[in-house]
């Protein structure tokens, strides 16, 4: 009987972390790494070479962050599972992985036997979802006053945001005295700073 292995390509900016993590799965005997990638692009350059079962993505690289990546290989390669990465987990992070079709969302400082059994649970499992996650921002927002602050952090004005989101700019008004409570910051520039610095926007 031939036995089953999962294969995996790790994908990670940092060459010491990919190098390590890569090394730890494979002290486990089945499973197999198709490679690693520093950036989304070799990533999806060694999936298309050879499509493994997991591939598993750092959340935030200088080159095409993990969302890029994940996007692309939602839309090339569906039936590859993927798990997300990060250094600093958050929940409305975990939340925006999972509705962009993420497998799971995992703390980078995981132990290894439970990183080992959430790979083998989403292979497994195809409804599972695997997450590990510890809040570090003071109030998590919702997934409304993540859309206001992701548009005012591309420059939009409070017309423009109002606009987009197809609600009145008293609505946007609102959204953003809760974001600015929730924040404890003063203004609305102060609010997009700190919710990059924590990594609720990108």
């Amino acid at each position: 009987m031939k036995k089953v292995t999962i294969t995996f390509i790790l994908v990670d900016d940092h060459p010491v972390v990919r190098d390590g993590m890569e090394a730890m799965l494979l002290s486990e005997e089945d499973f197999e790494s198709y490679g690693t990638a520093a950036d989304a692009d070799e990533a999806l350059t060694l999936v298309r070479a050879k499509p493994p079962d997991v591939v598993l993505t750092d959340v935030r690289m200088p080159r095409g962050d993990g969302f890029q990546l994940l996007n692309a290989l939602h839309a090339e390669f569906p039936e590859v599972k993927v798990i997300m990465l990060a250094g600093s987990p958050l929940s409305a992070e975990r939340d925006e992985a999972k509705e962009a079709g993420a497998r799971g969302y995992v703390s980078k400082s995981v132990q290894l036997e439970k990183l080992v059994d959430m790979v083998r649970l989403v292979i497994s499992d195809p409804e599972a979802f695997v997450e590990d996650v510890s809040d570090e921002a003071p109030t998590i927002l919702s997934a409304r006053e993540i859309q206001v602050l992701k548009a005012f952090a591309a420059g939009k004005t409070r017309e423009e945001v109002a606009a987009e989101l197809g609600v009145g700019t008293e609505t946007v008004k609102t959204h953003t005295r809760l974001i600015m409570k929730k924040l404890d910051v003063p203004n609305t520039l102060s609010a997009v700073t700190t919710a990059l610095r924590l990594g609720l926007i990108r």
